[in-house]
């Protein structure tokens, strides 16, 4: 995931990025600063069958927005936004999708691992013209 995150040389990404909220600890996989988007991606990847748990992550999150942006400090200016980005198999990913459920400005985005994780089907990553935010992959 690290190799995706990274292959479009526009995302600072750390992995296994500690933040203590009420005195409980959030390990998102990864947290991603992007400069060019303003944004601040709480980023999970998840083979889970079921996609109960990272829905349940999902809301931690959105609960304790305000405190993960404290523990963030400097890495999330108050005019960026915190979102979160999803790695699931492709039948959790359509389930989690569909689910509808309230998380205010962090509603996921959610991508398949079977995408990101075919590198043989991608020659290079880089940003889409109309789509700055979103990585698009070119088949080799």
């Amino acid at each position: 995931m690290y190799l995706y995150l990274t292959a479009a040389k526009r995302l600072f990404v750390n992995p296994q990025f500690p933040l203590l909220v009420d005195g409980r600890e959030f390990v998102p996989d990864f947290v991603a600063l992007d400069p060019m988007e303003k944004r601040v991606w709480l980023v999970e990847v998840s083979w889970a069958k079921s996609g109960d748990k990272i829905l349940k992550k999902c809301r931690d999150y959105a609960r304790h927005e305000a405190q993960i942006r404290e523990q963030l400090g400097a890495g999330c200016p108050p005019d960026w936004k915190i979102g979160l980005w999803l790695f699931l198999k492709s039948e959790t990913a359509a389930a989690v999708s569909s689910k509808t459920f309230s998380l205010g400005d962090m509603t996921p985005r959610v991508e398949t691992l079977e995408k990101a994780v075919a590198v043989w089907e991608w020659s290079q990553v880089k940003p889409a013209a109309e789509e700055p935010h979103r990585l698009i992959a070119e088949p080799v």
